[in-house]
């Protein structure tokens, strides 16, 4: 599985953008201990855009909550990706009142309060051929789809660690881009996943 990253990890930090998806990524974890995350819209709007929220199409009454969210959770006992997806669930996501399921930006809104937490998104659900939930399918059906995939990249994530299965593309991306330890070892993984698959789509891996 790993393969493709291992035999391609120069092409592949040939293809990061060290501003975007390291400069910017710290600059927001730096800047969400030091700001309120409901009253700086600055933050507010590089956090949008880095994440994606604004594609997404996501109503401000729901990225007023989603911020909310993350600032009533700040230095305490954080709560599983189960209680966090379900609490955004009930805030209506666009302006026609309609509730979606928003599993990915509910990961990265962990990921934010705790940088070792796994991130769920298209890309890394496609390299672990993780067949997303039909639409169609209920709220509760599509989150234990969703759970059990999250609970699997918890797993897997350490023990890619512990078997050290992506210590060589690990150890080179720490070398080119002298990262600090608040670029976590989980958040290195993600990126080495999302420039891969990225290359993938293209037809370049």
């Amino acid at each position: 599985m790993y393969e493709i990253i291992n035999r391609n990890i120069e092409r592949i930090l040939d293809n990061i953008n060290e501003d975007l998806d390291i400069h910017t990524y710290l600059s927001l974890l730096n800047r969400f201990r030091n700001v309120d995350a409901t009253r700086d819209t600055e933050f507010q709007d590089d956090y949008c855009r880095y994440w994606r929220l604004f594609r997404a199409g996501l109503s401000q009454d729901f990225r007023k909550a989603y911020f909310e969210l993350m600032e009533r959770l700040r230095g305490v006992l954080l709560p599983s990706i189960e209680e966090v997806t379900r609490i955004l669930y009930e805030v209506p996501s666009n302006s026609s009142g309609r509730k979606t399921l928003q599993f990915s930006f509910a990961s990265k809104l962990l990921h934010t309060l705790d940088p070792h937490r796994p991130i769920y998104d298209r890309m890394v659900a496609n390299f672990y051929r993780f067949s997303v939930p039909n639409p169609i399918k209920s709220f509760e059906e599509r989150l234990q789809g969703f759970l059990g995939f999250y609970n699997f990249l918890t797993v897997e994530y350490n023990r890619v660690l512990t078997t050290q299965a992506l210590a060589h593309p690990i150890a080179r991306f720490r070398n080119q881009f002298s990262v600090s330890d608040d670029y976590t070892d989980e958040k290195v993984i993600d990126t080495l996943i999302w420039r891969a698959m990225g290359l993938r789509e293209k037809g370049l891996l």
